[in-house]
């Protein structure tokens, strides 16, 4: 799989997120991946920024296990 590098940053709108419960583990679940130095997601607007090495898809990966739909990504 080709790899896209976050260093500078990927924003991914998220959909499903609903309190900052849900926006907190979506944080974790991110932060866990293997390759990111960091990730912040907001509540509102629903909005995941990642930093480190991975691809969008490997991003839209982890937004979907932690149980939430992935949106349009673009640099952040």
């Amino acid at each position: 799989r080709k790899r896209k590098e976050a260093t500078g940053g990927l924003a991914s709108v998220v959909s499903g997120m609903t309190c900052n419960g849900w926006r907190s583990k979506l944080e974790r679940t991110l932060n866990g991946l293997e390759g990111v130095e960091n990730a912040e997601v907001t509540l509102e607007p629903g909005r995941a920024v990642v930093y480190g090495q991975l691809s969008v898809l490997d991003i839209a990966a982890g937004v979907r296990s932690a149980g939430f739909e992935p949106g349009e990504s673009q640099p952040a």
